[in-house]
Order: structure tokens, then C-alpha cells, then sequence
């Protein structure tokens, strides 16, 4: 086993939605056409690429066609998530 640095998401997705991920890390915030300016790529791909991932619960949109990081590290659906110990039954 090893443990890999960052969010589960930023190990799963490949290509361009890596980039586009790995891009909104450092400049978040950004439009497709600066993201396509940014990493080289047709803007077009990467403003779909962006749509997907925001239909995909990988990146955020605002309503003025930005785009953010998730804010949560967890990669929804991917694990099920585990239920904490109730105090009542935590060791002491």
C-alpha cells in the first residue's frame, strides 16, 4: 500500500480533466478560455471538459462561467462513507 499525496479525485481522473484539476488548484477561479490558454489545449474541449466535470461533481461553476476546485477532498460514490463511533461507545 501506499499513501498518495491530495484529494482521491486528483488520483482518478486523467487527460485533460487532470490538467483542468490540477490548473484550478493553483488559479482558481478561471474561465474555460483562460484554462485553454493556460494548458494549450482547444478551447471548446476544455469548456465542455469543464461542463462535464461540474455535471460530475468535480469541479464548481459559478453562474458567471468560473470554475472552482471541489470543496469537499471526497470523491462522491466512489467509497461508501463510514459511520463515526457514537461517544457512548468510544474505548476510555
Amino acid at each position: 500500500w501506499e499513501l498518495l499525496a491530495g484529494p482521491a479525485l486528483d488520483h482518478i481522473v486523467s487527460g485533460t480533466r487532470a490538467a483542468v484539476l490540477a490548473y484550478l488548484r493553483k488559479v482558481p477561479g478561471a474561465s474555460p478560455k483562460e484554462i485553454s490558454d493556460a494548458l494549450g489545449e482547444d478551447r471548446e474541449s476544455v469548456r465542455k471538459t469543464c461542463t462535464r466535470m461540474a455535471a460530475d461533481d468535480q469541479l464548481r461553476r459559478t453562474p458567471a462561467g468560473r470554475y472552482y476546485p471541489p470543496e469537499r477532498t471526497e470523491t462522491p460514490g466512489l467509497w461508501p462513507a463510514v459511520p463515526g463511533v457514537p461517544p457512548s461507545q468510544t474505548p476510555t
